[in-house]
């Protein structure tokens, strides 16, 4: 039973791996894709002030549109984002408060939202 597990959660962790690599794919095109006027509020790179988020397609592309919105919700708390549920947010600023005082938009508030997001979406392909 446990030996099946294991061989279960390898090949999980695998398949998950790989298709999130696939998915980055696509999104590095994406960043060379101008956007729609009047929706470059849905952009990092409007935000934020962190160089390596806004200029490196791989990581700028993965928070895009909702991910800018949740970003700003942890960073500044809701101002206008007041449609968005908060569990998220306060999960990413209660681990960003781990690093001192980060700045909103920074590449700690980024790299906590991804882990998080990343490892409830495997949580739920692997236990749900």
């Amino acid at each position: 039973m446990k030996k099946n597990y294991w061989k279960n959660l390898k090949k999980i962790t695998f398949l998950f791996v790989c298709w999130r690599l696939l998915l980055s794919i696509p999104l590095f095109f994406t960043y060379f894709i101008p956007f729609r006027k009047g929706y470059e509020y849905t952009t990092l790179a409007r935000f934020s002030s962190s160089h390596i988020l806004s200029s490196f397609p791989l990581l700028s592309s993965w928070s895009n549109f909702d991910g800018v919105h949740y970003l700003a919700i942890a960073g500044q708390g809701y101002t206008e984002n007041g449609r968005f549920f908060p569990l998220y947010p306060l999960f990413v600023k209660m681990g960003t408060l781990l690093f001192g005082t980060p700045q909103p938009f920074g590449i700690e508030y980024f790299a906590l939202a991804f882990l998080i997001s990343n490892l409830s979406r495997f949580n739920d392909k692997c236990c749900g």
